[in-house]
């Protein structure tokens, strides 16, 4: 049984997914992006339902999570490709950073659970090496965009997005 503490952020962290998601329909500027979306709509919404009870079925809640994850690195790697710049690479690889922080917690979890232990303390390993490789990359990269210049081209000067179809 999770604790009211632990439903609670699940309940928000939720909601902020969906409205992500939401927010990314309406920013989709070719079909490459568009088809990502979908992909990632439909594991969410397969995944969504084994969030209410996440020690019933710990397996399909893994199984569910990587589907997920797999599917938001295609849509992300479709926004870098279509944006097709160096500061758009280094934003996704940010983020990436932060997500590799969360797949570490992941493997963490479900490794003390007894669930894929082998595989998630693999994960774990690789989460902390490529986070630590990424940072290097993060570090080393030249800061030469000036800041009234968009990182994506569908958006405005201030990094904001435009709605594109």
């Amino acid at each position: 049984m999770l604790s009211e503490k632990a439903k609670s952020i699940l309940g928000q962290s939720t909601q902020l997914f969906e409205q992500q998601l939401v927010e990314l329909k309406t920013l989709q500027p070719n079909d490459d992006c568009r088809a990502a979306w979908l992909l990632l709509e439909q594991e969410w919404g397969r995944y969504r339902p084994q969030l209410a009870d996440i020690r019933s079925d710990a397996k399909a809640v893994w199984t569910g999570s990587e589907a997920v994850l797999a599917a938001a690195q295609k849509l992300t790697a479709a926004y870098e490709r279509t944006a097709g710049t160096p500061g758009g690479h280094l934003v996704n690889l940010a983020g990436r950073q932060r997500m590799l922080s969360q797949r570490a917690a992941k493997a963490f979890f479900f490794r003390n659970m007894g669930v894929n232990a082998v595989e998630a303390g693999q994960m774990l390993d690789g989460a902390m090496k490529e986070f630590i490789k990424a940072h290097e990359e993060l570090k080393a990269a030249p800061r030469t965009r000036p800041r009234s210049s968009p990182i994506w081209p569908w958006s405005n000067s201030s990094g904001s997005s435009s709605r594109m179809h």
